[in-house]
């Protein structure tokens, strides 16, 4: 799986949540859930955070810095490259993880 599918996957994640909340019984739209999720607890909260910001909630880069300053003070604050750093560096992450564990 490359970091382009992952984020394919991340992105469509509301889509499926939605779906897996309508449709009980839709198993796929379940295991997508589940499966972003697993790999959202591998993230450190940082990373976590960016990733379900900008790619999961669909923020732009002020929102999700803003959302960064709010959680843990504007001193603590991140410049937008740092975050597209720590989105990137979040997704080879799980990308090593799912290629090392398929």
């Amino acid at each position: 799986m490359t970091e382009h599918d992952i984020l394919n996957e991340l992105r469509s994640y509301r889509l499926y949540h939605a779906l897996s909340t309508l449709r009980s019984q839709d198993e796929n739209a379940i295991q997508h859930c589940n499966q972003v999720k697993a790999w959202l607890n591998l993230l450190p909260k940082d990373e976590r955070l960016i990733v379900q910001k900008h790619v999961i909630d669909g923020l732009d880069w002020t929102r999700t810095s803003a959302e960064f300053d709010r959680i843990w003070g504007y001193e603590n604050g991140r410049s937008e490259r740092t975050m597209k750093r720590k989105q990137a560096a979040a997704i080879r992450r799980i990308c090593d993880f799912v290629n090392s564990a398929l």
